[in-house]
């Protein structure tokens, strides 16, 4: 009800004033600040004024300060406050010891959760945005809180393609709130150049952190907003929306804005420009079939980026063209592309791009039937992606080790992959790898007597891979067609082709949904026993192992991570991965289990 802030504002000015005159401050009428507030609640008309009486005790740089601060959305770190806030006009003083001033007489609040930061509570920030409009000054604040969020962009973007890009996507996360009204307020003013370098520069950060909706509609918007733009600029943008297009199954629309972003970067002569376009419109190629395309745009990439020397796009190329020539069946050159990716990714010691090199190393002896290398390799690069909370390599990872289980007769597990993939799939909103991963799914259910559910499920996914003209990897077919096979022995052909059909008629939202339901049934998941537990070690990576000893020893998470020289963040991902991998929820049960199987 407010009543806490305003004892609060009023209790920070016992130190400069008695009780007595306090209570004179505080009982003299303010006038409302705008007609609407006369039809609020008493008590917010009293919160309303405890604010503007307190903003009226401040001294003039102060109120431009505070006034200033409203810019920032869900906070912002000191050197932002201090370079937006200190950047209007002349205050006369260090923008920081006003920072100070305001925490000191609580109208700003110190966060240092993590790094630290500053924020205003949205109450009284309704209240400074009010003054900030009065002001005039709106504009030349938010242009300085612009100028400062696209600096921001274009330093950590080329971090977003190096080994330290976990760091730089936290920070990114962080301000998240701010780059989105940054990026508004420039389209909104008919800023295109700098809207377009902006979302450019972000749209790794969107892939990355699973935001592929909102970084479409981003990236969209800057590149349909008129004005005069620049062609890198404009290439970059087209890149990046090309790319977040494909992942959601938009080929046509992917294949069209990475073509014109080609045509620019050949214009400009960028040789790493051309080569991220080329790259584009490889992965397009490769979800629709196209090898000979695949083959032919990696050929051009990989000789210029050769050219260029650039080991980290060198081995994104590589392994890329690995999982391409990999599904087409050509696993001796895709054991080559992902060994000189991981070798690439090695030099340049990016984490993300090893796991990336290992995952496709595990995919690979998976299709060899190799299922203990395939599960160690693909659960060492889920162990990084959920470090570094890459959502679709997350989720990738998952399908995979659901296929791996399925492999090794674990129905269990693999219904416990499949559903945690799709969850994470359908949130992103990525049809093609809905589809593989629900034909895995459907493996499952031939496995366990379900035909008419498997036929169903096939049917819906041949459906889903028309609508975005995705066809079935030749890799996979013969696996499809001895499902089919196994399908019609137990339906009959006239059973098969019925379920088949009735699949066909279902909505990608309703077969989701049948899956889902089929996975979360009790049957996937009784209670642990003796023997799940021994073996639950053995899918427990080394370094889960370690947390998992840490735990049962009574470490807190911060302590965990000071022990292993490891973020907070990446301990809590390593429980999850633990309490998932165990079917345990408490860290009381994981302590048990450690104990019980002498692990402290």
């Amino acid at each position: 009800d407010g009543l806490p802030l305003a004892l609060e504002l009023a209790a920070a000015r016992l130190r400069h004033l008695s009780t007595r005159a306090l209570l004179a401050r505080l009982e003299r009428p303010l006038p409302l600040l705008t007609g609407g507030a006369r039809d609020l609640p008493p008590r917010q008309q009293t919160l309303r004024e405890t604010i503007a009486w307190s903003y009226g005790l401040l001294q003039p740089a102060e109120q431009r300060v505070f006034r200033s601060l409203a810019v920032f959305v869900d906070g912002c770190t000191p050197e932002a406050a201090e370079v937006v806030c200190g950047g209007v006009g002349d205050l006369g003083v260090e923008a920081f010891d006003v920072l100070t001033a305001l925490v000191d007489q609580s109208l700003l609040l110190p966060d240092a959760s993590e790094a630290p930061r500053f924020r205003l509570l949205e109450t009284v920030r309704e209240y400074s945005k009010e003054q900030l409009a009065a002001s005039g000054e709106y504009s030349d604040v938010a242009r300085h809180h612009l100028d400062f969020y696209v600096a921001l962009a274009e330093e950590a973007e080329p971090h977003l393609r190096a080994s330290h890009h976990a760091m730089w996507l936290d920070r990114i996360e962080l301000e998240h709130a701010n780059l989105r009204a940054a990026l508004g307020w420039a389209i909104a003013q008919g800023d295109t150049e700098v809207a377009l370098r902006l979302a450019g520069c972000l749209w790794r950060f969107w892939f990355f952190r699973g935001h592929f909706t909102e970084g479409r509609q981003w990236l969209e918007a800057a590149l349909s907003a008129t004005g005069q733009t620049s062609a890198s600029a404009r290439a970059k943008a087209l890149c990046g929306a090309g790319m977040l297009a494909h992942y959601q199954g938009d080929y046509a629309r992917a294949e069209a804005l990475c073509a014109e972003s080609l045509s620019l970067y050949r214009q400009l002569n960028d040789g790493l420009g051309v080569a991220s376009a080329l790259h584009g419109l490889a992965v397009v190629d490769r979800s629709r079939g196209n090898f000979d395309g695949v083959r032919a745009r990696y050929a051009e990439s990989l000789a210029l980026l050769r050219e260029l020397g650039d080991a980290a796009a060198l081995g994104h190329a590589f392994v890329y063209f690995g999982y391409a020539v990999l599904i087409q069946g050509d696993i001796e050159f895709a054991r080559k592309l992902f060994q000189e990716g991981h070798a690439a990714y090695e030099a340049t010691q990016d984490p993300w791009g090893i796991a990336f090199a290992v995952h496709g190393s595990g995919v690979l002896a998976w299709y060899e039937n190799d299922y203990v290398a395939a599960q160690r390799l693909v659960e060492e690069g889920l162990e990084t992606f959920r470090a570094l909370a890459d959502q679709r390599a997350v989720a990738r990872s998952l399908g995979n080790l659901g296929n791996i289980a399925l492999g090794r007769g674990d129905h269990r597990a693999a219904a416990a992959r499949y559903a945690e993939a799709l969850a994470i799939f359908r949130a992103l909103g990525d049809t093609l790898f809905i589809a593989n991963t629900l034909e895995g799914v459907a493996a499952l259910q031939i496995a366990t007597k379900q035909p008419r559910q498997a036929a169903h499920l096939l049917g819906a996914c041949e459906k889903m891979r028309e609508l975005i003209n995705a066809p079935v990897a030749p890799m996979e077919r013969p696996r499809l067609e001895r499902m089919r096979s196994t399908i019609r022995s137990k339906l009959g052909v006239h059973g098969y082709d019925s379920a088949w059909t009735e699949g066909r008629s279902m909505t990608t939202e309703q077969a989701l949904a049948e899956a889902g339901s089929e996975l979360s049934s009790a049957a996937w998941s009784p209670a642990l026993g003796h023997d799940d537990l021994d073996s639950g070690v053995s899918h427990l990576t080394r370094r889960e192992i370690e947390v998992l000893r840490l735990v049962a020893g009574g470490l807190s998470n911060a302590r965990i991570a000071d022990e292993l020289v490891i973020s907070a963040r990446t301990v809590n991902a390593h429980l999850v991965s633990i309490y998932d991998k165990l079917g345990l929820h408490t860290r009381a049960a994981v302590t048990r289990f450690a104990v019980e199987r002498r692990l402290v």
